[in-house]
């Protein structure tokens, strides 16, 4: 009873098989918004059912001999993409570029099943320029410590910054090595074991005086009590 079952299911996937295209078809070359130093490349495709299509990336600088190769595009699944419907296509990027040049930009599209070996080149893959605006009314850049007169702005900032440590307080180790290098040295006291001796002595005199008092007071209460 499972067999028949069995060949249905292959007899499907056969069929599915059959129907896909697995050769890739190349369609419109889209270049995102630029900035300053990229630029993003979008080809739109059908077919590569399989996934096994490869682009190459080549760009150069307009009147420049010399290639230079940037990441592969790599494949979108639209399927995987939130919020939005993304047409089939295969995009990346190409960074490091100057600001407000002109690049040729080369795609090499491969594919076995086909098989494809195909070349796009595009010429007007342009980044945007770095553009000086000018300053808002009442702005002014100062260069240099000669000027006198300043905006109320950069008088706002000079109060605000720290002080500078040439005013601050020195510092304690400093203030240390001050003080101990302005006093006298002290002078060496030496002992000799004579004098040591004779204190002794005077000490223990002392204390056996102390104590012959003490027993003579406490006689003294007995005789009298």
């Amino acid at each position: 009873m499972r067999r028949p079952a069995v060949i249905v299911a292959l007899g499907l996937v056969f069929a599915a098989r059959a129907g896909a295209d697995d050769a890739l078809h190349t369609g419109v070359v889209n270049l995102d918004r630029p900035t300053v130093v990229a630029l993003g490349v979008q080809l739109l495709i059908s077919g590569d059912d399989n996934h096994n299509a490869q682009v190459a990336v080549r760009y150069r600088a307009a009147g420049t001999a010399e290639w230079r190769s940037a990441m592969p595009l790599f494949r979108v699944h639209p399927e995987s993409v939130v919020g939005r419907t993304v047409p089939e296509q295969l995009a990346g990027s190409i960074f490091d570029l100057s600001p407000g040049t002109t690049y040729e930009i080369e795609l090499h599209a491969t594919d076995p099943d086909g098989p494809v070996d195909q070349t796009i080149t595009l010429a007007n893959g342009q980044t945007l320029k770095v553009e000086k605006r000018a300053l808002p009314d009442g702005v002014r850049v100062i260069v240099g410590t000669d000027i006198t007169e300043i905006t109320e702005g950069e008088r706002w900032r000079r109060r605000s910054m720290p002080r500078s440590r040439a005013t601050s307080s020195p510092s304690p180790t400093a203030a240390t090595r001050t003080t101990s290098s302005s006093r006298p040295a002290a002078r060496p006291t030496i002992r000799s074991s004579s004098a040591a001796r004779a204190r002794t002595a005077r000490s223990s005199t002392a204390k056996g005086t102390r104590a012959t008092c003490s027993t003579s007071t406490a006689a003294s209460s007995t005789s009298s009590g």
